[in-house]
């Protein structure tokens, strides 16, 4: 999608694709300083050794 976003050569293309980069990164930052956490205080980011936690 961020490809074909670019490949379209318009400049609304390329600032929506830099737009949807950004709030990617930004996901993905967030879920891996969840899974940081969980490792932190729980030891384990296993989805079964955390059920019911």
């Amino acid at each position: 999608m961020f490809l074909l976003g670019l490949a379209l050569l318009s400049p609304q293309a390329t600032a929506g694709t830099a737009l949807c980069v950004a709030g990617h990164v930004g996901v993905k930052a967030a879920l891996f300083g969840l899974v940081g956490i969980l490792l932190d205080r729980h030891g384990s980011a296993d989805e079964h050794g955390l059920h019911g936690r």
